[in-house]
């Protein structure tokens, strides 16, 4: 099967005062740059869900007036974008733009399950790291059209999606405030390359 990965780079980014947090910097490089660098090795196809593409030349799939708000209506725009685009493709994997650190075996290990599934770590649940098929989400979106906000934890409730446990804790480490960008270049001082 190819491997899409779509990383997740809309919202507004109210938290972290209105900035485009794929520009932000963590260390020397944007948080898109850390992002591309952990996921281009994992996938045979790379994709932004978002209104630009920060210079790196990739795909960009904008979110959908006819789609739910809140975090799933990227995942809405892919599906859709790929049901016309690519209909033989099975799934698609996703990681967000404010998650510098994603495991370089995300997508090897979420693949295995052969189902949809979504990251799990020593502190909890992580959806935006997820896989998802087209056929869950075909069946999914219907259920949940009613729905003024949707989260991504209740998408993935609604696909069925296993829960692939790493073991620890920061790898899924989510930047939403300018203290967590604080946190995270800590964070990058003591990681591993």
């Amino acid at each position: 099967m190819r491997k899409i990965m779509i990383i997740l780079a809309g919202g507004q980014s109210q938290r972290m005062g209105g900035i485009d947090k794929g520009e932000a910097l963590l260390g020397k490089m944007r948080l898109i740059d850390h992002v591309f660098r952990r996921t281009f090795p994992q996938a045979d196809t790379l994709m932004l869900a978002g209104g630009h593409d920060y210079g790196t030349g990739l795909k960009t799939v904008p979110d959908r007036r006819d789609g739910p708000k809140g975090p799933a209506a990227a995942i809405y725009a892919a599906h859709i974008w790929l049901n016309e685009h690519d209909p033989k493709t099975r799934g698609f994997f996703t990681a967000p733009v404010d998650g510098p650190f994603v495991p370089k075996d995300l997508v090897a290990r979420l693949y295995e399950t052969g189902s949809p599934a979504i990251a799990a770590s020593d502190d909890g649940l992580h959806p935006t790291f997820a896989y998802w098929t087209l056929t869950a989400l075909e069946k999914a979106w219907p259920v949940l059209k009613e729905r003024e906000s949707l989260s991504l934890r209740a998408l993935a409730e609604a696909c069925d999606a296993a829960h692939v446990r790493w073991s620890g804790t920061g790898m899924f480490f989510n930047i939403n405030t300018p203290l967590d960008l604080k946190e995270a270049a800590a964070q990058l001082k003591h990681m591993p390359d």
